[in-house]
């Protein structure tokens, strides 16, 4: 049974959202020992199944938008915080 199935597209995309913020919080609370990179990957590996249970039209655009690696994540989070310090 799905559960997804009576909602609007738009609502089971913002229910989603709402569940994979509470999956990375409970992540982040749980697993302190582990390290940044390994958080990573656990949450792109999961984001990316659920890509898989997202309609045919959609699976490719959801796979391009959590294709991001590691690195590439860090350098933007970097540059995200220097443009944020700059700024106040």
């Amino acid at each position: 049974m799905d559960l997804f199935a009576p909602l609007r597209d738009s609502e089971a995309t913002a229910l989603s959202s709402m569940l994979r913020a509470i999956a990375l919080l409970g992540v982040i609370t749980m697993l302190p020992a582990c390290s940044n990179r390994a958080i990573y990957d656990s949450l792109q590996r999961a984001n990316l199944q659920e890509c898989e249970q997202q309609p045919i039209s959609q699976i490719q655009a959801c796979m391009e938008s959590n294709s991001i690696s590691y690195d590439e994540y860090r350098r933007e989070l970097e540059r995200l915080a220097i443009e944020q310090q700059s700024s106040n």
